[in-house]
This record gives structure tokens, sequence and C-alpha cells, in this order.
């Protein structure tokens, strides 16, 4: 299955302000704010090969921004939607709020794109 999970973990792990907390899912002890989660919410093959192998995928992910303020949430959300941007990756949705339970300001945001077997990705 083609999957570009790993490589954002670590272009969004470069960003300013994330120091490296990106998570594939929730960390056992508490995240240290500002971090984010990331996890692939679909993968639909869009061109496969005579075997039925995956040649070409369309990916979404859903990256969940975590900081003390609302402004630093949008700060790192932009930040994120830049770096994606460069690999072609579209944002489709964008959630804010605030989780009285984690303290934390929350920006939800989605993104989709279209990976080849090798990595590259394309505009669409």
């Amino acid at each position: 299955m083609i999957d570009a999970l790993e490589d954002l973990v670590t272009v969004l792990g470069r960003l300013e302000g994330l120091q490296g907390r990106v998570y594939r899912r929730w960390p056992k002890k508490k995240a240290v704010m500002p971090c984010c989660l990331i996890s692939r919410i679909s993968a639909t093959p869009t061109f496969t090969d005579a075997d039925g192998g995956e040649v070409i995928a369309t990916l979404t992910y859903s990256i969940d921004i975590n900081a003390v303020t609302p402004d630093e949430a949008d700060a790192i959300a932009s930040r994120v939607i830049d770096a994606l941007a460069q690999y072609n990756f579209h944002r489709t949705g964008d959630m804010d709020f605030y989780d009285d339970q984690l303290r934390a300001s929350r920006r939800i945001l989605t993104f989709m794109g279209t990976v080849d077997k090798r990595g590259n990705t394309f505009t669409q």
C-alpha cells in the first residue's frame, strides 16, 4: 500500500515550533505543547498495474495541532499548510476549537495528495 505518513512526520518534525513533537498516536506520557498528531484517513488507489498492485494512490491525512494559545496553533497551522503545499498536498478541511480536557487550543487540518509508489507527488 502506498503511504506517505513517515515522510510527512519527518517534514512536520522540522517545522519551527514543533521541535520534532509529531506523533502517529497520542504519546503514553503527557505530550509537551505544542505538538501535533498525524494519521491517515484514507488511501484510494487511482491507478493499478496489471497484477492489481498500486501505482498511484490518493491519500488523505488528518493533522491535529495542539498548542497553548490559539495564536500559537494558528502559526503552526500556517507552517504546516506551507510545508505540505510544497509536496502537492492541498488542504481539504480546517477545524478550530478549544479542548477543555487537554487544556489546549486545537486546529485539525485535513490534506489530500496524489502519490506514486516511488513517493513522487502530483497536483490534481
